[in-house]
């Protein structure tokens, strides 16, 4: 497991909580470490002591359920990507980086179908940034920041959701060099007048938010038209400065669209 953990991804987290003030019922919180990387679990929900060490219990249970089943693909992965470059980090292998990020995924929607299980109605699940809300928090929409790479972080955009999942993914993550690094060769850069930074995605599941926002990864500048009417956001570096497009399925989660920004 990668050191300091926790405290990374508390630093790194491309979104930031922001938790309704007004309960319904008693809040609860779960957190730890999985996936080599720490998860938050936030809901609102009437629990006894014996109903929330067992809820705690199936947690951990479904998370070294899958910490196993990614051991399985994982393990030998990184032997054999070291045995071809040797000296070279595992963390720094794009391919197992991704397996990895696709579990968390994975992790977050399993997470939430176990809360959903167990009567859970209002929930906040976040691993490795990754992000699935249900219900609401206190009795307003879940409400989530996004960052501003390269711009002040005042004024960022809220988002509000319901039931619905938000996947970031940074250019150090794009599919399309990953697919090269798989067959062994070198990555194109993207031209330099115009350049993906970030991709941010909100969609009914995990699996599905990641899923998309690696397909306009891979599609670099043209992303921005092929998410034009969809739940995205794309940050673009241009010869001119930052960018930020919004698609406009996004607007309805948006708490206000922030000056200065492309929509």
């Amino acid at each position: 497991m990668r050191p300091a953990l926790f405290l990374f991804a508390l630093v790194w987290l491309p979104v930031t909580l922001l938790v309704g003030c007004r309960s319904q019922s008693p809040l609860h919180q779960f957190e730890g470490t999985a996936l080599e990387t720490g998860y938050h679990i936030t809901l609102y929900a009437d629990l006894d002591d014996g109903a929330r060490e067992l809820l705690k219990a199936g947690i951990q249970g479904e998370l070294v359920s899958l910490e196993q089943d990614l051991a399985l693909w994982l393990v030998p992965l990184r032997q054999a990507l070291g045995a071809l470059s040797p000296g070279t980090e595992a963390a720094d292998e794009p391919l197992a980086d991704v397996l990895l990020q696709m579990t968390r995924a994975l992790a977050v929607d399993r997470l939430d179908a176990l809360l959903e299980s167990h009567g859970i109605e209002h929930a906040m699940l976040e691993l490795g940034g990754v992000v699935r809300t249900r219900g609401q928090a206190g009795g307003r929409p879940w409400r989530l920041a996004l960052d501003r790479p390269g711009l002040p972080g005042e004024g960022a955009p809220g988002l509000r959701l319901g039931d619905a999942a938000l996947v970031h993914l940074d250019a150090k993550t794009a599919v399309l060099q990953q697919e090269q690094a798989i067959v062994g060769g070198e990555p194109e850069e993207q031209p330099s007048a115009s350049r993906l930074l970030t991709v941010s995605v909100v969609a009914p599941t995990a699996v599905e938010a990641d899923h998309q926002a690696r397909e306009l990864m891979a599609a670099g500048p043209d992303a921005v038209a092929q998410a034009a009417d969809r739940p995205v956001r794309i940050v673009v570096l241009t010869s001119q400065g930052i960018e930020i497009h919004h698609g406009s399925a996004l607007e309805a989660y948006l708490e206000e669209s922030p000056k200065g920004e492309h929509t």
